[in-house]
């Protein structure tokens, strides 16, 4: 009699043991995906650590040159955006997921007020953004009439000031095309490869 209640303890011991293995499995495989849905952030990424410039718009033009120089890459992305903008929210994971293809550097302004500085931080590193970004820095009007005559030499095909904007760049920093409305980190890829295809010494109509 005793022998059987040890088997039946040692059975019951078993059971619990498994309940509480599969429980454990259960619960790391919520957190993985959990994880999985925010994206993978480096671990040393932070708002205090995030670069961001606070450049005027000359400033800005000369950053994006001198960047696409020392990557030595044929075709840049810069997008124009705004904390306030939803379709800039919804895409800016779009972007931090484009980024890490390293299929083209990317340049990101934003539009907001120098004053909110930190909140701009706060959501780019929310949203898994950990390389250098650029706040747009004294007359913004200034800045938005030179990405016009900068978009297209044809007034009547320039960008129309919404946002959120994209500009593919060459390695001058120079405009070759641009699209307005949210994008997809695939889109990104599709354009980023035209562009790579097409001659690129003469900018997009």
């Amino acid at each position: 009699m005793a022998d059987s209640d040890q088997k039946t303890a040692s059975r019951r011991s078993a059971a619990v043991i498994g309940v509480l293995l599969v429980a454990t499995a259960i619960l790391i495989g919520v957190a993985y995906l959990r994880h999985g849905e925010h994206g993978s952030l480096p671990t040393n990424l932070s708002a205090e650590r995030l670069v961001i410039h606070k450049t005027s718009s000359e400033e800005i033009q000369a950053w994006i040159a001198a960047e696409m120089k020392k990557s030595g890459a044929k075709v840049g992305v810069v997008n124009i955006w705004a904390t306030w903008c939803e379709p800039c929210r919804e895409e800016m994971p779009e972007f931090a997921k484009f980024q890490k293809s390293g299929l083209a550097p990317v340049f990101l302004i934003s539009a907001d007020s120098e004053a909110d500085e930190a909140i701009v931080r706060s959501f780019l590193v929310e949203k898994g953004v950990g390389f250098q970004s650029s706040l747009i820095s004294g007359d913004q009007q200034k800045f938005v009439e030179t990405w016009q005559s900068l978009s297209n030499a044809d007034p009547m095909k320039r960008w129309s000031m919404s946002l959120p904007a994209t500009f593919f760049v060459d390695a001058t920093g120079k405009v070759r095309s641009f699209t307005v409305g949210g994008i997809t980190s695939a889109e990104l890829t599709g354009l980023v490869e035209k562009e790579l295809s097409d001659p690129l010494d003469t900018p997009h109509d």
